[in-house]
């Protein structure tokens, strides 16, 4: 995604953070149907599409040079709205970083619900159980000492693609995280 934007889709109990811990609880309802924390110069604005679809302003109190991420503690997890329209549900929460000009969305997870992500995604169910505990064993890894050796300064630890371990974030088999 190279839109300088974070859009994700309304949901009760869906909060906005800043680094600082300050936070703003989401009102879901018939009249936002995306929310959207953009970048605008060196600041974060939040955004909201009306059923019309254009996007309006919401004022917040939130420090907008500071870091802001978006998570829901009632479900734990954020829908996160793909450029090409489809929705793809990540645990923890997602935040809005940004990089040189340009920003990058951030999955911050504990390492089981980051492994949830991963060996689905690197193996098939299908595999024998073994085989499936031996990548999970490696995953797991690989992930912890690639995150004892990243910069402070860096903006993620590990990336989502082969060039890392492939991530997905939830795999939905029914309407709820696995």
């Amino acid at each position: 995604d190279n839109d300088n934007g974070l859009h994700f889709r309304p949901a009760s109990g869906q909060r906005v953070s800043d680094s600082a811990g300050a936070s703003l609880m989401l009102p879901s309802g018939s009249k936002y149907t995306k929310w959207r924390i953009s970048r605008s110069g060196n600041k974060r604005v939040l955004s909201y599409r009306n059923p019309a679809g254009a996007y309006v302003a919401y004022r917040t109190k939130l420090k907008a040079t500071r870091v802001w991420s978006v998570h829901n503690a009632k479900t734990g997890t954020v829908k996160l709205a793909m450029p090409n329209g489809t929705t793809r549900s990540y645990r923890g929460k997602l935040s809005l970083r940004f990089a040189g000009s340009g920003a990058r969305i951030i999955n911050t997870v504990s390492m089981e619900n980051y492994l949830r992500g991963v060996v689905p995604a690197e193996m098939p169910a299908s595999w024998p159980a073994e085989a499936l505990k031996a990548q999970s064993v490696a995953a797991r890894t690989y992930a912890a000492k690639l995150r004892s050796t990243v910069r402070k300064t860096a903006t993620y630890d590990l990336c989502d693609t082969s060039a890392c371990q492939v991530y997905q974030g939830c795999l939905l088999y029914t309407s709820r995280c696995v």
